[in-house]
């Protein structure tokens, strides 16, 4: 008989609104242009500068348009700023300068024959124009969600290694979050972990 294959566990992937999560009041989101992140509720919403960098960097070699360079030109120009300084004002001459820039390039004509995928992401850049450029002027905004990848790059090992999670993998994404918060908060995973070890135990449900 051949072996059985393994069941795979997947894990969950959840909707803060749908689950009663508020997390508008104090929450900033970078995101991929993946409506339903769009349509999440939270205080900013970022588009993540270092997806759309790959994608104009993908349209620069596949339809070889100077739209796509000047506009990777125009969003490492802010990074730039954002690597200077952890915000500006919105009458800063920099900023305002790029803000100008920006609307110029959302507003070129372009032939749709040639370059159709550039004037997609053109659309797109036009319709979500609010949220490209919020990073230069909060502190707590960065313009990528790498960090937020490395996160759960861990999960993914795990599930490389053994294949699935049989039990307890709602335990482990709580003791991951707080280990890369903690660790984000320049705090000691020791002391943190330890913290949460000496917490009463909280009384069982009625059944």
């Amino acid at each position: 008989m051949g072996r059985k294959k393994k069941e795979q566990t997947s894990m969950p992937i959840v909707n803060p609104n749908a689950a009663g999560i508020d997390v508008g009041s104090r929450s900033h989101f970078v995101l991929d242009r993946w409506k339903p992140q769009l349509k999440t509720n939270a205080k900013n919403h970022q588009l993540c500068l270092a997806h759309l960098l790959r994608e104009l960097e993908y349209l620069i070699q596949a339809e070889k348009t100077s739209w796509a360079n000047q506009f990777k030109e125009l969003l490492l120009q802010a990074i730039k700023l954002k690597q200077t300084q952890k915000a500006y004002n919105k009458d800063h001459p920099q900023t305002f300068h790029i803000e100008q820039q920006l609307d110029t390039l959302l507003g070129q004509s372009m032939c749709e024959q040639n370059t159709p995928k550039t004037i997609s992401l053109k659309n797109s850049m036009a319709k979500y124009r609010q949220f490209i450029l919020p990073f230069l002027y909060d502190p707590l905004i960065t313009y990528d969600n790498n960090a937020s990848e490395r996160g759960i790059r861990n999960v993914k090992v795990k599930l490389k290694v053994s294949g699935q999670f049989k039990t307890g993998q709602e335990h482990y994404c709580i003791l991951r979050s707080i280990i890369d918060t903690t660790i984000k908060n320049g705090q000691s995973v020791f002391d943190a972990i330890a913290a949460i070890a000496h917490l009463p135990t909280p009384p069982k449900a009625a059944v």
